[in-house]
């Protein structure tokens, strides 16, 4: 999934990232917390954190690790798909998000 959002032309786009991530049957967050902090790229941290929000409870994640990756989000809003323009902007993790991403029952803002 970090890869993915890391490089989601290989996945085929967001939408469809989105989409097969949300099928999951579980995550290791302890694997995924161990893979972000490898990376150590605000954009992930706050695109994960975005999808796992929207799936909290489908996927039991718990608010503290929910926090942590908002702690490690980007100081200011960017672009979750590098080279793009337009969007809307989930605020609470500073990324603008595709509007196709609207309707893959990603995490709404609150």
């Amino acid at each position: 999934m970090v890869e993915g959002f890391r490089r989601p032309a290989l996945t085929g786009g967001l939408e469809e990232l989105v989409d097969s991530a949300a099928a999951f049957q579980v995550l290791d967050l302890q694997l995924l917390e161990s893979i972000l902090r490898r990376y150590d790229i605000a954009n992930l941290w706050a695109a994960v954190g975005w999808f796992l929000a929207g799936h909290q409870n489908d996927f039991h994640v718990p608010g503290e690790f929910i926090a942590l990756c908002e702690n490690n989000k980007p100081k200011s809003p960017q672009y979750l798909e590098r080279n793009s323009r337009g969007g809307r902007l989930a605020a609470r993790w500073n990324l603008i998000l595709p509007q196709s991403l609207n309707a893959t029952g990603g995490a709404d803002e609150p």
